[in-house]
């Protein structure tokens, strides 16, 4: 479920709506189990969106992945988007973990994401980790 939000993030920032510079504050019920190292920091933190994006992609970081869910505004609204894309089976419907596995994409959703974002049809510039922050 990563993938499709960290586009929804470039498509944030391409559209101006969210600088990759912006403050995030880190607090104590985005903190998720599981993958990443976030989870063992203290909450107050401030971090950059892009360094929160990079993380949840490098290191699969589910405390960056619902810091980011909160700020791209919720998950009804990141499923609208996804629909908007024609995403019929990704669905976000927790906050990770979603150790329950109710967080769902399709594989051939997931080739379709990564197969437009190759031909750059879906970002109005070619993005990657390195230009996150």
């Amino acid at each position: 479920i990563k993938l499709p939000i960290l586009l929804n993030y470039f498509l944030h920032v391409d559209h101006q709506l969210l600088d990759q510079q912006a403050a995030l504050l880190y607090l104590d019920y985005h903190r998720a189990q599981g993958s990443g190292g976030l989870q063992y920091s203290p909450s107050g933190q401030v971090i950059t969106a892009g360094n929160v994006a990079e993380q949840m992609i490098q290191w699969s970081d589910n405390t960056c992945t619902n810091m980011l869910i909160e700020q791209l505004g919720g998950i009804e609204a990141l499923n609208k988007h996804f629909m908007s894309w024609g995403l019929n089976q990704t669905r976000l419907r927790n906050w990770l973990p979603d150790l329950e596995g109710t967080n769902t994409i399709s594989a051939y959703e997931m080739a379709t994401l990564l197969y437009n974002l190759n031909l750059n049809t879906l970002l109005s510039k070619p993005r990657n980790l390195q230009a996150l922050n």
